[in-house]
């Protein structure tokens, strides 16, 4: 299998669509084999969100003691200052190329009805 580069928000969007596909076509010939491969695809996902909480918690409010404080609803608080840190933090870190196996090959996705074609087609063979 090939290795492909992308970003970290590209694989995010990828594994949203994946999922869709997944539950819409339960019976589809290699649901087995994407359920597999995704699941590899999911732990880098998991790194990607462990890094955007880090920048969260690295530019969020405390309080005088150094405990993180938190809205009514219980998302980490900001000063205009931070909130600008963390915003080109999560879009660096967004942007960060990720190397991983091909998820499908391009006789699969040709295989494929309507929009799914269009969300496999920068995660397959090209050559």
């Amino acid at each position: 299998m090939a290795v492909v580069k992308k970003s970290n928000i590209e694989l995010q969007l990828f594994l949203k669509n994946v999922g869709n596909f997944i539950r819409e076509n339960a019976n589809h010939v290699f649901i087995e084999k994407l359920n597999k491969q995704v699941k590899k695809l999911r732990d880098i996902n998991d790194n990607y969100q462990e890094d955007i909480r880090d920048a969260a918690i690295e530019f969020c409010e405390v309080n005088e003691k150094g405990i993180i404080t938190y809205d009514d609803k219980g998302n980490f608080m900001f000063n205009k200052e931070n909130m600008k840190k963390y915003n080109a933090k999560t879009k660096e870190i967004g942007k960060k190329l990720i190397s991983f196996e091909l998820v499908i090959t391009k006789d699969q996705v040709s295989k494929l009805q309507g929009d799914y074609k269009f969300y496999f087609q920068d995660f397959i063979e090209t050559e």
